[in-house]
């Protein structure tokens, strides 16, 4: 379905490219290690009864 819009409208591409402005984070956004500790801790949590 894709395909056959780009197909039908090629130059809604150009235009997006040119009226639509960039999105970037004004700043590197940092490792939230608490959620990193959090989601590892799941995973093992899910999994070792599986083992």
């Amino acid at each position: 379905m894709a395909d056959d819009l780009l197909d039908q409208h090629p130059r809604c591409l150009v235009l997006g490219v040119r009226v639509l402005p960039e999105s970037m984070a004004p700043a590197r956004a940092r490792l939230d290690i608490a959620g990193a500790v959090l989601s590892a801790a799941a995973v093992v949590l899910i999994l070792l009864p599986l083992v």
